[in-house]
């Protein structure tokens, strides 16, 4: 059923979106869209699951604004509502949703951190997609109308009938209540598996940039506070899904990425806690040669390193010769994930050019860097074209793993790609306006948003090439650890002290 809601500033929709439970999430009993502001008639329709289930297939096939905003591109966990607003009502410089009357909306954009709606509009203009998204995230969320696939509540309740009699009832958890935090200790309950997730008992965690940015901003998105977040973990098995078959047995010791970016924002993921759930094909065996901090630094670098080969449409079963004399150059090879891009590029068959700081030139040559150069040097770009040229090398092939990389690599390949087409998967976000070279094809490091698809890769990743690799030896913990302590209350600080700089260096903290 629909509705028509008139005021004094013109005519606006009113959507109820019905469905059962099973198919749709709830999203509050209304939701109210239109213009600001501007009169006149507008038509309105109730939205069954069949719609929004169109409407999801539809926003994949589209390039456009709303192509770059929905889950399936960003990852973010949001619900189909959500996407359906955007696709329906929103577009960045000319329309966006009203979400209730005048005066409420005002409270609302305040909440959300805007001072009415031209300030929202001028941070939405300009913005890349990624802001746009986390722009009308946060007032969405100031105004409580959408939740996604698991609710909020599930931080404290929604797990309560899954538990095991076998395992404690509540675990300690480092609790983000809101954009901004600060994490805090808390109790959730301790969930079962899902049927393809393995329940793990924490016993490190390794911390990553995102992990600070989704503390401070929220971005990348977080869909559900309270959150759990981090992703890297090492501990023991718990329990296993229903469906799970490959990954290690109750009690093995395991690495695990246990992230809930891809779980919807579900808390029950997420490794800031004792207990966690990680998706089966990201659970390996860790070696006895290894400790738990040892194992944590994989997951998340790990992860990216791989996947910006595939991004660039390099199968990770490649195998060079010495006679295909392929070169590769990695930019900020000391950083965690530059420490696998190396590793990873030599098991593929690479001759490796690096760029580090000059106190981390041994640890990058000892993984397998062939030549190491300082990215601070006047001359770093022609003594790298120096020694591709000596070597007699085809480097046609780049990752940059840091900012401010993208310029000088492409200085680099202009002067030894030839005629020849050239790749450079980019890890940190491609700013607007980045430089470009000709012939060459400059792609944003991110995994498929295709759930089968991105699950393939995990398990590619994790178990052909991880599991193997540390089994062989040729693949080890890096960069070095410098380990925090305080357990789960002392994630917070640890943290802090990853914002504020490290380098060549991973932060874990022992839970």
């Amino acid at each position: 059923m629909s509705e028509t809601l008139c005021n004094n500033y013109g005519t606006e929709e009113i959507v109820k979106l019905r469905a059962r439970s099973t198919e749709l999430t709830r999203c509050g009993p209304l939701l109210v869209l239109g213009r600001d502001g501007l009169p006149g008639p507008t038509s309105s329709r109730t939205l069954t699951p069949t719609d929004l289930a169109a409407d999801r297939k539809q926003i994949v096939r589209t390039p456009d604004l709303t192509n770059a905003c929905n889950a399936e591109r960003l990852g973010a966990g949001l619900n189909a509502p959500f996407v359906t607003l955007i696709r329906q009502f929103w577009s960045p410089l000319s329309s966006y949703p009203i979400l209730c009357e005048q005066g409420q909306r005002k409270k609302i954009l305040l909440e959300s951190g805007f001072g009415d709606t031209s300030d929202l509009m001028q941070a939405l203009e300009g913005a890349s997609l990624h802001m746009q998204t986390s722009y009308m995230l946060r007032v969405l969320r100031a105004n409580r109308l959408f939740s996604t696939k698991k609710p909020a509540t599930a931080i404290s309740s929604s797990t309560s009938a899954r538990r095991s009699s076998t395992m404690a009832a509540q675990h300690e958890a480092a609790i983000l209540p809101q954009q901004g935090g600060p994490l805090s200790l808390g109790k959730r309950p301790t969930p079962e598996p899902g049927p393809n997730d393995v329940l793990i008992e924490v016993k490190a965690v390794a911390l990553n940039p995102c992990d600070h940015f989704q503390r401070d901003y929220g971005m990348p998105p977080v869909p559900i506070y309270p959150a759990i977040i981090g992703s890297d973990t090492a501990g023991i098995v718990t329990k296993l899904g229903s469906n799970v078959k490959t990954a290690p047995g109750p009690g093995s010791r395991v690495i695990a990425f246990a992230s809930s970016f891809y779980q919807n924002g579900s808390p029950d993921h997420g490794s800031f806690q004792k207990y966690t759930l990680a998706q089966s094909e990201a659970v390996i065996p860790l070696p006895e040669s290894l400790s738990f901090e040892e194992g944590a630094v994989f997951p998340l670098a790990v992860l990216t390193a791989l996947t910006a080969w595939t991004t660039i449409g390099i199968p990770l079963d490649t195998k060079y010769t010495p006679a295909d004399k392929q070169a590769v150059l990695i930019w900020g090879a000391s950083s965690s994930v530059g420490t696998f891009a190396v590793q990873s590029a030599k098991t593929l068959g690479f001759t490796v050019y690096a760029t580090a700081s000059p106190k981390h030139h041994d640890l990058v040559k000892k993984i397998g860097a062939d030549a190491v150069f300082d990215y601070r040097a006047s001359d770093v770009v022609s003594q790298i074209v120096s020694a591709v040229k000596k070597d007699g090398v085809k480097l046609h092939t780049a990752h940059c793993v840091v900012d401010g990389a993208l310029q000088p690599t492409l200085d680099i390949l202009k002067e030894t790609k030839g005629d020849a087409p050239a790749k450079v998967a980019h890890s940190p976000l491609l700013p607007e306006g980045h430089p470009t070279l000709d012939n060459t094809q400059i792609t944003f490091n991110f995994p498929s948003m295709d759930e089968v698809a991105r699950s393939k890769h995990i398990n590619e990743v994790f178990n052909g090439w991880l599991k193997p690799g540390l089994e062989s030896g040729k693949v080890v913990p890096s960069p070095n650890i410098q380990i925090e302590g305080g357990g789960l209350g002392g994630i917070h600080a640890a943290l802090d002290k990853l914002k504020a700089g490290v380098s060549g260096t991973k932060i874990v903290v022992p839970v």
